[in-house]
């Protein structure tokens, strides 16, 4: 008889008082953690109880529901320049994020590369202001370009062709919807070593990982992808990691508790 399985983030043990969490959890067959890290820490709270790690596969591919653009008329709709350098960071823009760590990033990397630019898709939820008032302190409005909104089909497309690379520096996070989204547009990701980035990111081969909360490592690695020509490898290296996270039995003995 098949049981019952429970899907599951790790913010349950942080938002719900922990025994009401725990009594709810252990009416469970089988959960199914959503990263790792969730996986280690439920296997904490609950030691008895059966535990999947569970990378949930991506349903769609975005570049397919949207035309194909080159680089050059992508940089060309956003108004930049067709030789700078673009990074980008897309999302929902909230502390944890810690878009604020990039920001602070990016003089370092303009040492090196001036001709950088940081594009910023997304919609401030809080203290948007503050944003705007550190790269008027560090002296860099004309190297970042905010589009704040929500975009999706061609528009998204050629805000994802225009980047070389995407940058998440988060400081938290059970496990990302971002990622399978640059990814699907062939652009490789840097970003922080927290919660699930880790396992879909190895480091130095389909992206790179750095600390959270570290602006220098985080221009180290900008740098180092740029310096050490690494789109290609990690380009290879992200195909490979797609194909092994498809639908399949895997993924299916999982969802049926079989494991």
């Amino acid at each position: 008889m098949m049981g019952f399985v429970e899907f599951f983030h790790g913010k349950h043990f942080s938002w719900i008082h922990k025994g009401l969490a725990k009594k709810f959890l252990t009416n469970a067959d089988y959960l199914c953690a959503m990263s790792s890290a969730d996986q280690k820490m439920v296997q904490k709270e609950l030691p008895h109880a059966k535990v999947a790690f569970f990378i949930e596969p991506p349903y769609s591919n975005p570049a397919a529901e949207a035309n194909v653009f080159s680089k050059k008329e992508s940089k060309k709709w956003l108004g930049v320049s067709p030789t700078d350098s673009i990074i980008l960071f897309f999302g929902f823009i909230r502390p944890y994020k810690g878009l604020m760590y990039l920001i602070r990033a990016l003089p370092r990397i303009l040492e090196k590369k001036p001709n950088t630019k940081l594009v910023i898709q997304g919609v401030f939820w809080k203290d948007r202001q503050k944003y705007f008032d550190e790269i008027e302190k560090l002296g860099l409005k004309e190297h970042i370009l905010i589009r704040e909104g929500y975009v999706a089909g061609d528009d998204r497309a050629r805000v994802f062709y225009s980047a070389d690379v995407v940058v998440m520096p988060y400081l938290n996070i059970s496990e990302s919807a971002i990622i399978p989204l640059p990814w699907g547009f062939g652009i490789p990701i840097i970003c922080t070593s927290v919660g699930g980035n880790v396992d879909w990111i190895e480091d130095g081969v389909d992206g790179y990982l750095v600390p959270p909360r570290d602006s220098t490592s985080l221009a180290d690695a900008v740098l180092k992808f740029y310096s050490q020509k690494m789109e290609k490898k990690f380009k290879a290296g992200m195909g490979k990691k797609m194909k092994k996270m498809k639908w399949g039995p895997t993924h299916e003995r999982v969802v049926l508790g079989n494991f």
